[in-house]
């Protein structure tokens, strides 16, 4: 099962709601497997296949910070420093 501890409320995140907030390495090998895990995928499986199931529902229920509406982008649905914070390179995909 995948760990929850980047859900608690940590001490304020200066970049929660910034554009140049990313998702850790740490948080992608970690909990984010085990989210994609429980969701019944490969860890290997493609971004568009587990996007619905995996990447979308943890965002509905959280505030986006930047535009204050319900409904937030997964790098602002995580917490802690061990799971997001400010980026220092970009990784992309395509399909």
């Amino acid at each position: 099962a995948p760990r929850e501890e980047e859900d608690a409320q940590t001490d304020e995140d200066e970049s929660l709601g910034h554009p140049l907030r990313g998702v850790s390495v740490h948080h992608l090998s970690t909990a984010f497997v085990g989210y994609i895990e429980a969701a019944g995928f490969h860890p290997e499986a493609k971004i568009y296949d587990i996007d619905p199931a995996v990447i979308r529902p943890k965002g509905e229920g959280v505030r986006c910070p930047r535009d204050g509406q319900m409904g937030a982008a997964y790098v602002d649905s995580i917490r802690g420093a061990d799971h997001a914070g400010m980026a220092t390179l970009m990784l992309s995909y395509t399909r």
